[in-house]
């Protein structure tokens, strides 16, 4: 169950993002940009360590590990130089064994 602090946090991190991506959007002048800016910033920057300093770096570090492995392992699967590529056959299949290998890792840190 979420507490009410990482629900508030939460919120000034969405409300963070809303005003940038507002900003972007309104064209206005320069000086008024930048402290529309600012503004965002510091609501994200103030929501992402609240959110950070409840969790327990050991967890935060898994997850960071399981987001990279996860990340790199699709990347290998899918992405990786084809038969059509630059690559040789056998670099593929191990580009391929590897980066299923890796996704399942990842995929078991994020979720565990």
């Amino acid at each position: 169950m979420i507490d009410m602090i990482e629900f508030v946090f939460a919120v000034l991190v969405g409300l963070g993002l809303f005003l940038l991506i507002k900003t972007i959007e309104m064209g206005k002048g320069d000086k008024e940009t930048i402290i529309y800016f600012f503004i965002s910033l510091g609501l994200i920057i103030g929501g992402c360590y609240g959110l950070i300093s409840v969790i327990s770096i050991d967890v935060l570090m898994k997850k960071i590990g399981g987001i990279l492995s996860t990340l790199i392992g699709f990347f290998l699967l899918f992405k990786f130089p084809g038969r059509e590529g630059y690559g040789v056959e056998e670099f593929v299949n191990l580009g391929m064994l590897i980066g299923l290998v890796l996704l399942v890792i990842g995929i078991w840190l994020i979720l565990f």
